[in-house]
């Protein structure tokens, strides 16, 4: 299988939204953070529905996993509403609302029926995920495989958990979170929700895997914080974790640790590895790769397509010609980059995913510095759920992850000044969620009075001059990391204009003259209109 990758089981976005947005949104699929627009549609009343013309609703048959056929018109006729829940095994809010969805279908089982939906083909969908989802949330109801996406076309949704409702007339709910189910069986009574302020767990890895949630339990066990600080990634990593016992959570950071080096021993371009063995077989065919790179090298390429090739993983082939530790640093000449930027076209990478290979053309190297250390963030906050911590934080120089609440209450994260660490931009309340900041400012020299930086602009193969700055909120850190790096190559008008239609995405872009840009989720919390350069 080649570029036509399904990757529809892990996306939050669909139709309405262009091509290259769709097979991106593997990154930000079925999480809510704050602030963000959260996209939940209105409720069609009973009284409502009765304006308008009868229409006879036809759903068919569905087979669930245990093989039991199910007439969903039948039950149409009988009188009954069915409750479509579409989840997959990794999002953290569809753990969040599972429980009280289970409660619902059970006190409700006379007016409705509940099919849960998992969207995405036997190879995006991890069934043993699947399998310890049902078990740990404790679902009754019937589970259903929507492996071509037929019914996740047919009711357009636009990411997990969604929660739709149709009766004989048609769909009279559709939303992120559940209604009041008084309103559609009322002689029924219902079970008390869960509050819609309680935080979530968040997507601990874009594409692997399940999590589990918690709440942070002050009056029943005492909390305690567990704090590492080292080097990794040619950055600064630091990893809290608060829980009730101190040794699981350094086994916990311990673990997170080796999982970071891992990725960075997979990925890094500045010695041997894996990756540079791929650039090296350059223009000799098809290579075998490692899974996760040619997984992370695939998300990397439809990024490209959505940014308009401002995030391109083969600025690489000229990225070389820039030596940011040199002394006394040497710029590259018009030739040298010329010759250098014929290699730079992230369309020119053949994936084929299926048989785990990529292609590069002769003289084209890929480079993963504008999106692994994001990736690697989310593979340590993946390790510390595994390890049952569910409080905590993991930043790599900027890459941060936050996982539920600082002793109960949410994590506050200032987006600094970009010339100025000590003054702040805004701040941000955060809890389950990701914050990636890029800038001029991580690795630069000066000469003749002119900032040369490590960000380079894949299409003229020089630094990028579209923004000092740039921060990204999403639920997952490599997507964040990778936007980020996109935003200071197209600055604030472009880059915005493709932020606004990401959901659960927003940014702040500080451009060259010192102005600050916000999405509309994050400009009430801009602290300075404007910053000296």
């Amino acid at each position: 299988m080649k570029r036509t990758v399904n990757m529809i089981s892990r996306m939050a976005i669909r139709p309405a939204r262009a091509i290259a947005a769709m097979a991106l949104a593997t990154s930000i699929i079925g999480c809510s953070i704050q602030p963000s627009r959260d996209g939940i549609a209105t409720t069609t009343t009973p009284s409502d529905r009765t304006e308008r013309a009868p229409k006879r609703t036809t759903l068919g048959s569905v087979t669930d996993r245990a093989g039991h056929s199910h007439n969903l018109d039948a039950e149409l006729l009988a009188g009954k509403k069915i409750v479509f829940v579409f989840w997959q095994s990794w999002c953290a809010p569809c753990r969040r609302e599972a429980p009280g969805l289970q409660r619902a279908a059970v006190a409700n089982q006379k007016a409705l029926s509940f099919y849960g939906m998992v969207t995405g083909s036997d190879q995006d969908v991890d069934e043993a995920g699947v399998v310890s989802f049902v078990a740990d949330t404790g679902l009754t109801y019937p589970q259903v495989r929507d492996r071509d996406a037929t019914w996740w076309n047919r009711f357009a949704v636009k990411g997990t958990p969604t929660i739709v409702v149709v009766d004989k007339t048609g769909v009279v709910f559709q939303g992120h979170r559940a209604p009041e189910w008084a309103a559609f069986a009322s002689t029924v009574p219902i079970s008390q929700p869960i509050a819609a302020s309680e935080p979530s767990t968040p997507t601990a890895d874009g594409e692997h895997g399940t999590v589990t949630h918690g709440e942070q339990k002050h009056s029943e066990e005492k909390q305690v914080e567990r704090k590492r600080q080292l080097g990794m990634m040619g950055t600064s990593l630091e990893i809290t974790a608060i829980g009730p016992d101190a040794e699981t959570l350094d086994r916990a950071i311990d673990a997170a640790v080796a999982e970071m080096q891992r990725i960075e021993d997979l990925m890094t371009s500045w010695r041997d590895s894996p990756l540079n063995t791929l650039n090296d077989a350059a223009g000799q065919g098809p290579q075998r790769v490692d899974r996760e790179i040619v997984r992370l090298v695939a998300r990397a390429v439809d990024i490209g397509v959505l940014t308009e090739g401002a995030f391109d993983l083969t600025f690489a082939s000229v990225g070389k010609l820039w030596d940011f530790k040199a002394d006394p640093p040497l710029i590259p000449t018009e030739q040298e980059i010329r010759e250098k930027l014929a290699h730079v076209d992230f369309r020119h990478v053949d994936i084929d995913l299926e048989n785990l290979r990529i292609a590069l053309p002769t003289g084209t190297r890929i480079g993963l510095g504008g999106i692994a250390k994001g990736y690697g963030v989310d593979r340590a906050m993946r390790v510390l759920l595994d390890h049952g911590v569910r409080h905590g934080v993991v930043n790599a120089g900027g890459d941060m992850k936050v996982l539920g609440t600082n002793f109960g209450k949410a994590w506050e994260v200032a987006i600094k000044h970009p010339r100025d660490e000590n003054r702040a931009l805004a701040v941000l309340r955060l809890s389950n969620t990701c914050l990636v900041t890029s800038g001029d400012y991580e690795r630069f020299f000066l000469k003749d009075g002119k900032r040369y930086h490590h960000i380079i602009d894949p299409r003229d193969g020089r630094p990028a001059t579209g923004a000092i700055s740039s921060s990204v909120v999403a639920q997952d850190a490599a997507f964040a990391d990778a936007l980020a790096t996109a935003l200071c190559v197209l600055g604030p008008q472009r880059g915005l204009a493709i932020i606004e239609q990401l959901p659960r995405v927003e940014a702040l872009i500080v451009d060259l003259e010192g102005e600050v840009h916000a999405s509309s989720g994050l400009a009430p919390m801009v602290l300075e209109a404007k910053l000296s350069s």
